[in-house]
């Protein structure tokens, strides 16, 4: 919403999460605006450097900031910027993307319409009418900034708009104090949303004492589609479908708060929250959990399909994605790397290990004989699994003669003796 000094001297911050240094060379920051009938770019900013990993918890640290000033150095006239940029944002509410290099050069999604497939977004709910929604936090009259208290929720409830109040950081370029927090901890770490029955641009907050981490559990990686018996239960079936979890943040995390859940309606049409309440089982940070279907009943449609991780105390969305159709057996959606890359869906299926795009199957060791694999997907008809799959189909049907492209197969012909025309076999 831009500063006292300037509404149009706007600045953007980014925070490296992990524990590495990250170059940006190759990623965007892009925003949409909704007019009429269809979403416009409006920002679209080529990002470049590098974003330290935060080295401290020193309150003036400024690692593992990096941020981005409109204009010229002086929109913060007493922190030096990361990069500049041109360009304004609409105080009315815009959607932004955050992309990577995958994201732009390979899987080519960074738009409105894939924003659960880039990094991180802001501000992606649209109104029953389609339209964008006001930002949900910021002030355009007293230039507050709009934070984030949850690096990875992106729900409306996580953003608060800084009121001046301690801690505040930089000043604009009158020399007035920013109410913000340009390249440092954010003041909505310490406050507390008051529980909203209806959206409205800017939360209700109350200031609390304390500054304590929060807990982040994001998913991590899932597999609709299984080709092997990942689960060790001697069979090869829908059951060895998984979802796993990851404590992305750094402070412990008790499961139990949590559930899974995937997209799925009832007899009204009205969507059916009946979820997996995952187990009180507390992971420590980096450490992962995984849940297969077996055990929570959810069974992911090959044709496409919603994964939820949700709160068990108000079924609120933490983290999720939607994935299209899975064409082949044995390739998971992870996120890459683990906890904070970006989603890809071409992934080597890897349950509690690190996430990985290529690998080697893990042969069972519930011994026994090979179990038959059926390479149908789960969206067909009952009618082809029997006949493709099932022991009755097999006497039936040749494999080898569907499965092969056409005049490949082998062809028996069978004379006819009560008739005139000739009978094939196939």
């Amino acid at each position: 919403m831009g500063t006292a000094a300037n509404s149009s001297d706007e600045w953007i911050e980014l925070y490296n999460s992990t524990s590495a240094p990250i170059s940006l060379d190759g990623w965007r920051l892009r925003s949409f605006r909704y007019s009429g009938s269809d979403f416009y770019m409006d920002l679209d900013i080529s990002l470049n450097g590098v974003i330290s990993p935060r080295s401290s918890t020193t309150p003036s640290d400024t690692s593992g900031f990096f941020l981005l000033e409109q204009g010229d150095d002086n929109t913060v006239s007493n922190i030096t910027a990361d990069q500049i940029y041109s360009g304004t944002l609409y105080n009315s509410g815009e959607i932004m993307l955050l992309c990577s290099p995958y994201n732009i050069e390979i899987a080519h999604n960074c738009n409105v319409n894939t924003k659960n497939q880039v990094v991180d977004f802001v501000n992606g709910s649209l109104t029953p009418t389609g339209n964008i929604k006001p930002w949900p936090a910021g002030s355009s009259s007293t230039y507050g900034s709009m934070e984030r208290k949850n690096l990875i929720s992106d729900e409306e409830t996580n953003y608060f708009t800084h009121t001046g109040a301690n801690p505040k950081w930089g000043l604009d370029a009158s020399g007035n104090a920013i109410k913000g927090t340009p390249k440092h901890e954010n003041w909505a770490y310490n406050v507390t949303a008051t529980p909203r029955a209806t959206y409205t641009p800017t939360p209700t907050r109350t200031r609390v004492p304390n500054s304590n981490p929060v807990p982040l559990l994001v998913l991590n990686e899932f597999l609709a589609r299984a080709g092997t018996d990942w689960n060790n239960d001697g069979a090869v079936d829908i059951y060895d479908e998984f979802i796993e979890v990851i404590n992305s943040g750094k402070v412990d995390v008790n499961l139990s708060g949590y559930k899974l859940d995937d997209y799925e309606l009832d007899a009204n049409g009205k969507l059916l929250w009946n979820g997996f309440t995952l187990p009180s089982q507390t992971l420590k940070p980096g450490e992962k959990a995984v849940f297969y279907g077996s055990e929570t009943g959810i069974l992911l449609n090959d044709s496409g399909d919603t994964v939820y991780l949700m709160l068990t105390s108000n079924s609120s969305v933490v983290d999720s994605y939607k994935y299209p159709v899975v064409k082949s057996v044995d390739v998971s959606i992870c996120r890459y790397v683990d906890a904070y890359g970006s989603w890809l869906e071409r992934c080597f299926p890897t349950p509690g290990q690190p996430n990985s795009l290529t690998g080697e199957q893990t042969p069972s060791t519930s011994g026994g004989p090979p179990v038959f694999v059926c390479l149908l997907p789960d969206s067909v008809p009952e009618e082809f699994v029997l006949a493709e799959c099932e022991e009755s189909g097999l006497g039936i049907w040749n494999r080898s003669y569907w499965d092969s492209l056409p005049g490949e197969g082998d062809e028996i012909w069978l004379p006819e003796e009560s008739g005139k025309w000739p009978v094939i076999y196939q």
